[in-house]
């Protein structure tokens, strides 16, 4: 009983906070939103980066939800805090993967310059990025609390 409730202590932690709404952001919100508008006028959406033949969408979809699933699992690593960052600074590199394919994909598309609509789906990458950067400077000050008072012991 009493694990049960140490454990729930710790997502309380503010960087548990900012990893559970980043991995809310890149996994279920993102389904929710569309991302731009096409040379057809159709919205495209989440589920259309798996549908379509072009493979960096696919790549785009495959890094939000591989970065959905670094973040939830590094809230639950808690106890090792040189593995929340390492695996934090993965998770960073996922996200600005993201934002630099999404941004050479709709630099490349046809018509971009008569076709400007975007959606709030493209300010998800940036957003997650924002909230993981925020949950590793708090990893990192607790590392450095716990060092400090290590050594004055």
């Amino acid at each position: 009983m009493y694990f049960c409730f140490s454990n729930l202590s710790m997502i309380q932690r503010i960087q548990s906070l900012y990893l559970l709404g980043a991995s809310l952001l890149s996994g279920v919100i993102v389904l929710f939103t569309s991302f731009w508008l096409n040379s057809e006028g159709s919205l495209i959406n989440f589920a259309d980066f798996f549908t379509s033949n072009n493979y960096l969408l696919l790549i785009v979809g495959i890094l939000f939800y591989s970065s959905s699933l670094l973040s939830f699992i590094t809230i639950f690593l808690y106890q090792n805090r040189k593995k929340q960052l390492l695996l934090g600074r993965f998770n960073l590199v996922f996200n600005l993967l993201i934002i630099f394919i999404l941004i050479f994909y709709l630099q490349s598309l046809s018509g971009e310059i008569s076709i400007s609509v975007k959606g709030i789906g493209l300010f998800i990458p940036i957003i997650s990025f924002g909230l993981i950067l925020l949950s590793n400077r708090a990893v990192k000050k607790d590392e450095e609390l716990v060092k400090s008072v290590d050594r004055l012991r």
